[in-house]
């Protein structure tokens, strides 16, 4: 996941992973069938497959599912074939696993050569580039609800789009919707931030997150750090058993938090902040306000009387905002 966010110059970022036929990593032995070999596809499948040019003795199709071809797709048939060291064999594809988008695994920028040093979180797509889906593959990415993703133009098969009309292609397209998955509670949104895309509840007042375009509904706390040298990933995991053990399962399927190290506002451009943001799923009815106070009680609070300044804030109902500051010096080197 990204921890921060960072200055980006425009880059082409391409996707990586793919599902097509012709991939040795889709085989269970991991290798390339044989012209000779049959293809098993497992029995049930809900994803779109790439089939490529290929020489098979039999395809053995799942009971749902379903491929892609284009007109010069070519399949043939045939019974033995001379080259084939061990013919005849039944060749099993992998079940899909659906490849997570904020994985760096799964990018790589158009400058390969400066892939192995750059940093994880600078693969991953940033605001403003463009990102590439490779033409003639099949893929299934998943966008993990992600609150808000920021980009230049997206090209699937070859086409360019902009964020509305990628947004256009996931929700009227079956292979938009085959392609790609958990992107309902996801905004995409371009380079700039548009007012159309700042909606809260008219009886709300909503709050800003840094690194936000728009207020939104929900409740931010945010703490103050003097280095970027803070241990996230086990504040991350403090975070999720706290919320875990504060919420009940139904509950906790009605909001959505996202934790990060992100840098401050111009007039501080160089302070980082670590940031914990909580939203409501669907239509906000302060339960992220309120759980978000039951993590200040239990957990937050400790962490600020010793070694934090802090800010948690969320969106009320038509009083003031309530801002709850505190001042203590700080050293980044937390360990949970």
């Amino acid at each position: 996941m990204v921890n921060f966010r960072i200055e980006c110059h425009r880059r082409r970022v391409m996707w990586q992973q793919r599902t097509n036929i012709g991939d040795a990593a889709n085989w269970e032995d991991e290798k390339i069938p044989c012209a000779s070999d049959s293809l098993l596809f497992p029995e049930k499948s809900y994803d779109l497959i790439k089939l490529s040019n290929f020489t098979m003795k039999e395809i053995i199709l799942p009971k749902t599912g379903g491929f892609i071809l284009d007109t010069q797709t070519s399949l043939k048939f045939r019974e033995n074939d001379p080259k084939c060291l061990h013919s005849n064999e039944i060749k099993a594809y992998k079940s899909v696993i659906e490849s997570p988008w904020l994985s760096s695994s799964n990018w790589q920028t158009t400058h390969i050569s400066e892939i192995e040093s750059t940093p994880h979180d600078e693969r991953i797509p940033c605001d403003g580039d463009e990102i590439i889906f490779p033409i003639n593959n099949s893929y299934v990415v998943d966008f993990q609800s992600i609150p808000m993703l920021v980009f230049e133009s997206i090209a699937i098969d070859g086409h360019i789009m902009k964020p509305n009309e990628f947004k256009e292609f996931l929700y009227s397209s079956i292979v938009g919707q085959s392609s790609f998955k958990n992107f309902d509670n996801t905004q995409f949104l371009n380079n700039e931030c548009h007012e159309q895309a700042c909606v809260c509840h008219q009886k709300v007042i909503p709050v800003k997150p840094l690194g936000h375009c728009c207020p939104i509904c929900g409740a931010v706390f945010q703490m103050k750090l003097n280095s970027a040298n803070f241990n996230l990933d086990g504040f991350k995991s403090e975070i999720e058993k706290a919320i875990n053990a504060a919420t009940s399962e139904t509950d906790r399927k009605k909001v959505i938090y996202h934790c990060s190290v992100t840098l401050g506002k111009e007039k501080e451009k160089n302070q980082h902040y670590l940031q914990l943001i909580i939203v409501d799923r669907f239509e906000y009815k302060e339960l992220s306000s309120n759980l978000m106070e039951q993590l200040r009680e239990s957990m937050l609070n400790k962490i600020s009387q010793s070694q934090s300044n802090f800010i948690s804030f969320r969106a009320l109902h038509l009083r003031p905002m309530r801002v709850v500051t505190f001042s203590h010096s700080f050293s980044a080197r937390f360990s949970l």
